[in-house]
């Protein structure tokens, strides 16, 4: 739930940014093209700004989103073989998230924390 949570302020926040870019770069195009020193916030913009800033908002949350998911999946299914849980046979390989994180580096280096979501 707090995931879920985190990851829905992450995109709010970054989709508000991206579309608050836009106006302010069209208010001072506005404002150049009119010779008016005064720009002129409108909060509506054409399709194609408002898929852009979808599109920048996806990426980085896809960036910031991957790894951390990545470490989550490993973690939960660490005792599990073929879907069975396996109690006290299995040995934990990760100890813990920063564990996780530094042995996916270690063996697969920076991009493999993104196997699964961009390679």
């Amino acid at each position: 739930m707090f995931g879920a949570a985190l990851e829905s302020a992450i995109l709010f926040s970054v989709y508000g940014k991206a579309k608050n870019y836009f106006i302010n770069r069209n208010a001072e195009r506005n404002a150049d093209q009119s010779g008016d020193k005064h720009r002129k916030l409108s909060n509506t913009l054409p399709l194609g700004q408002v898929c852009a800033a979808g599109a920048f908002t996806g990426l980085f949350t896809g960036v910031v989103l991957t790894p951390i998911e990545l470490i989550k999946c490993r973690l939960q299914v660490q005792r599990e073989i073929g879907g069975v849980k396996i109690l006290g046979s299995n040995p934990v390989y990760y100890t813990g998230a920063l564990n996780c994180f530094s042995h996916v580096v270690r063996s697969d280096g920076i991009m493999g924390l993104f196997r699964g979501g961009f390679r």
